[in-house]
C-alpha cells in the first residue's frame, strides 16, 4: 500500500505549513491542554505527524493529530482536558472523514485526558461501539495527563 492510501483525503497541496511535518527524531511529542503524547522512534525511520483540527479538517469536529509511523500504521491523538466524551466523538468524526469503512488494517486512537468522570467514560463505551461497527479493528486508549508509545 502507498503511503496514506487509505484516506479518502490529503492535505497534499495545503501551504500553511501547520498541517504534516515529518520527523526522523527518536521521540516525538505532541502537547495540548497540559496534556502529552510522545511516540518514541528508536529506528528512526520516518513518522509523520498531521495536525488535523488546526488546518486540515478546521471546519469540522476532528481530533487533535493523525501520526503515521513507517509502515503505514495510523495514530489518531486526542489531547482532552476532561471531556473524554467530546474526545471519543472528534475520533468518530475524524474517522467518518478520513477512513473507509471497513478498512482492513489496525487504527490505534489514544485519549490523553486530564479526569475520567465515569458518566462520560460510559458514554465514550457507547460511541466506541458505534466506531466498531463501521471500522472492526480500532481501538482506543485513554491515559491520564500523558502517555508514550513506542514504535517497535
Amino acid at each position: 500500500m502507498k503511503k496514506h492510501d487509505f484516506l479518502r483525503q490529503f492535505p497534499s497541496d495545503c501551504t500553511c505549513g501547520k498541517c504534516k511535518h515529518e520527523f526522523t527524531d527518536s521521540v516525538l511529542s505532541l502537547r495540548e491542554h497540559g496534556q502529552t503524547m510522545r511516540f518514541k522512534n528508536s529506528t528512526g525511520n520516518p513518522i509523520d505527524s498531521i495536525a488535523v483540527d488546526q488546518c486540515w479538517l478546521q471546519q469540522q469536529s476532528a481530533c487533535d493529530y493523525l501520526v503515521f509511523d513507517w509502515d503505514n500504521h495510523p495514530y489518531l491523538v486526542e489531547l482532552k482536558g476532561s471531556d473524554v466524551e467530546y474526545a471519543y466523538q472528534q475520533l468518530q468524526a475524524t474517522l467518518n472523514a478520513l477512513v473507509p469503512k471497513r478498512m482492513k488494517e489496525e487504527i490505534l486512537c489514544f485519549v490523553i485526558a486530564r479526569k475520567f468522570p465515569p458518566i462520560a467514560q460510559a458514554n465514550a463505551q457507547k460511541i466506541l461501539k458505534q466506531m466498531r461497527k463501521q471500522w472492526p479493528k480500532v481501538k482506543v486508549h485513554t491515559h491520564s495527563l500523558q502517555h508514550e508509545h513506542c514504535f517497535a
